[in-house]
């Protein structure tokens, strides 16, 4: 994370709230990762992301 983006960050939210963005997106990203690694599928009702496979 670039020092340009901590600032604006910062002048929206407190050092722990921007950590926990951060370790937020962090478990967002390991679980999807691990979703996709063991082929779960999504559920009928929810939209697709652009650019995901099959959209």
């Amino acid at each position: 994370m670039s020092d340009a983006l901590w600032s604006g960050l910062r002048e929206h939210l407190d050092e722990q709230e921007v950590l926990e963005v951060l370790v937020l997106a962090g478990w967002y990203r390991t679980i999807a990762y691990v979703a996709n690694g063991v082929r779960i599928e999504g559920e009928p009702w929810a939209l697709a992301l652009p650019g995901a496979p099959g959209v």
